[in-house]
């Protein structure tokens, strides 16, 4: 009986057992999915139905992102929930634009989607000077303003930064929310001379000096060392080129010159020559310096100094071109010429001397007559010539001087092959595609003021028989002086 009653009890045990786990709710592998489907198509519909703001991005944390757009600063909380659409870039940084889906709950907005428009090109810089720095941040004063720049262990400092210095920062974020700036570079210590500019011509230059004329009466030197660089339109400096010169120190110093850029290559040579001008025309002005006789074109940005420009006056004429040619008076100073009066000579000796001048008194005496006695007239001998006979000289006949025939001048266009300044001949591709070689002579016009060369366009008039030029006109000069005319 007593076993009967156990396996009875045991009994009862079981089917309660089993009805207890068939009324619990076991959750299968399909609710799973279909629970996870739920929150996706929930996200999907929350994102379609989310507002959108586009900006910059100005600031990225772990938990926030920071956006300027046109109702300004806007900030969002991102989780692991947040989806991203990047393109091409692992990583979103500060300046790129983008655009967030967001949902806002109370006063707080939650991005549910992050999508990349444009990517900023390029990183951030900031120059200035440092004014203050520690281990932690750094202030640098810029031209428009102040900015204090975070640092850390991170932050690539190219040498020992100290007060003063002049930095370019390379940063991230906004300058005006206390930035991050990834690497300083010490442009110029603090201590060191500051650089400087010039501008002028070259007057002569060789491998170790340049001497560089400011204006007409400045001139300064500089030092040509391994350290200059020389930039611009041509890789080696010439008499006639205008420059820019950048410079340590004073330029009556000698200074070293550290950066040379040619703004144009000078073909027009000059100079300044002083003489007593003999002839002025509305056109030009000849001045006779060295017992020789220039002749300087003159033209509305002429400019005059001093008394005013006349015949017998001296003047300083600083002039663009050849002397040889037919050069362009840039700047006249006249001054009053000597006098060389006689009597201002006798001033001169009577002061030098110190003695004064005897003037001698004519006195006036009475004069008379003087009695002369009638000379008698004396018959004179008179004897009669010999004659020798002539003797007939056969005549000679005296060659005739040929007279010299008329030189028979040419003019013609064309473009400049080659130019020898050494030995003054030009080779010339004319119009007809022919090439011709002319020489020059002291005679020769040269309208350009400089000796003709590689590339110019010229018209010219030249003799035919012994080619030498009689004219050199510059086609571009022709152009300029018919539009001034015009």
């Amino acid at each position: 009986m007593k076993n009967k009653l156990k396996m009875m009890i045991l009994a009862v045990l079981t089917i309660s057992l089993v009805l207890t786990m068939g009324g619990c709710d076991i959750p299968r592998r399909d609710d799973k999915k279909k629970g996870s489907e739920t929150a996706q198509e929930e996200a999907k519909s929350r994102k379609d139905a989310g507002e959108q703001y586009k900006g910059v991005l100005t600031r990225a944390t772990d938990t926030t992102i920071v956006l300027k757009g046109r109702d300004g600063k806007k900030a969002f909380f991102i989780d692991d929930d947040t989806e991203y659409d990047l393109g091409k870039i692992d990583d979103l940084y500060v300046g790129d634009k983008i655009k967030v889906t967001y949902h806002t709950d109370g006063e707080d907005h939650y991005a549910d989607a992050v999508k990349l428009v444009k990517h900023r090109k390029g990183a951030l810089h900031f120059s200035g000077r440092v004014t203050a720095h520690d281990a932690k941040a750094v202030t640098v004063k810029g031209k428009k303003q102040t900015v204090l720049f975070a640092i850390d262990h991170e932050t690539k400092i190219s040498g020992s930064l100290s007060k003063g210095d002049k930095v370019r920062i390379t940063y991230d974020g906004e300058l005006d929310e206390f930035p991050y700036a990834k690497r300083i570079r010490i442009t110029r210590e603090s201590g060191k001379s500051e650089q400087h500019e010039v501008i002028g011509l070259v007057s002569s230059v060789s491998d170790t000096e340049m001497v560089l004329a400011i204006d007409a009466k400045t001139t300064c030197r500089f030092k040509i060392t391994d350290r200059t660089r020389i930039t611009g339109k041509a890789d080696k400096v010439r008499k006639g080129d205008a420059v820019l010169v950048k410079f340590d120190g004073d330029l009556d110093g000698s200074p070293e010159a550290l950066k040379i850029n040619i703004n144009r290559v000078g073909k027009k040579l000059g100079g300044t020559i002083r003489g007593k001008i003999i002839k002025v025309t509305k056109d030009s002005v000849t001045l006779r310096a060295d017992k020789k006789t220039y002749t300087f074109r003159i033209d509305k940005n002429t400019k005059y100094t001093g008394i005013k420009m006349k015949k017998g006056c001296e003047a300083s004429i600083t002039y663009i071109g050849s002397l040889s040619g037919n050069p362009k008076a840039g700047t006249i100073a006249c001054s009053k010429g000597r006098k060389t009066a006689k009597k201002d000579d006798k001033k001169d000796k009577v002061k030098k001397s110190g003695k004064k001048e005897k003037v001698k008194k004519s006195k006036s005496k009475k004069t008379t007559p003087k009695k002369t006695k009638p000379k008698k007239d004396k018959p004179k001998k008179t004897e009669p010539k010999k004659t020798k006979p002539k003797k007939d000289k056969p005549k000679k006949d005296k060659p005739k001087k040929e007279q010299p025939a008329k030189e028979k001048v040419i003019s013609a266009s064309g473009t400049v092959i080659s130019g020898n300044v050494e030995k003054q001949t030009v080779r010339i591709k004319l119009e007809d595609n022919t090439e011709i070689v002319l020489k020059t002579d002291k005679n020769t016009s040269i309208s350009g003021g400089y000796f003709p060369e590689k590339g110019d366009t010229i018209r010219i008039k030249y003799v035919k028989d012994s080619k030498l030029l009689k004219e050199i006109l510059f086609v571009n000069e022709a152009d300029d002086t018919d539009s001034e005319g015009e």
